[in-house]
């Protein structure tokens, strides 16, 4: 019966040896073992998640080398912060639901009004993971205050 991995240590290979990168930060070790698994996944990941990013944003970020001489998860780190940076310079615009998941409450205040409509200078793009509001299954209570 030939021998499986399982319940081996993930930082030992099948002769027991420590994995090169064993001593890498959790987060690092663990990115870079995803990307060796599946690169070509991670990447088409990637695409999808900056396709739902507001077009001002993908602009800025995109047809740009993040990491160039560094490692993988390094470059990632940088796109990262890139998109991140891409976000602030642009927050006066068109908001997401992931720029409002990722706003302070002191934030949201200054984007959006006391009725969560957003406020001038702001726009609300709703992406496809958004769940649409359907006036039609309101009560009218509900429906009074959204047309408020």
């Amino acid at each position: 019966m030939p021998r499986t991995r399982r319940g081996d240590h993930p930082d030992l290979d099948e002769h027991g040896n420590v994995l090169p990168d064993a001593f890498l930060p959790r987060a690092q070790r663990d990115f870079n073992r995803d990307y060796a698994a599946n690169p070509v996944g991670f990447m088409e990941r990637v695409a999808r998640w900056q396709g739902r990013l507001p077009a001002e944003i993908q602009r800025e970020i995109q047809g740009k080398t993040y990491g160039a001489g560094q490692d993988v998860y390094s470059g990632f780190q940088e796109y990262l912060r890139a998109v991140d940076d891409a976000r602030t310079y642009w927050r006066n615009g068109e908001l997401t639901s992931e720029d409002v998941a990722r706003m302070t409450p002191a934030e949201f205040d200054r984007a959006f009004d006391e009725r969560g409509r957003p406020r001038e200078g702001y726009s609300f793009r709703p992406t496809s993971r958004d769940v649409p509001l359907d006036s039609q299954r309101m009560d009218d209570s509900s429906r009074q205050e959204l047309n408020r």
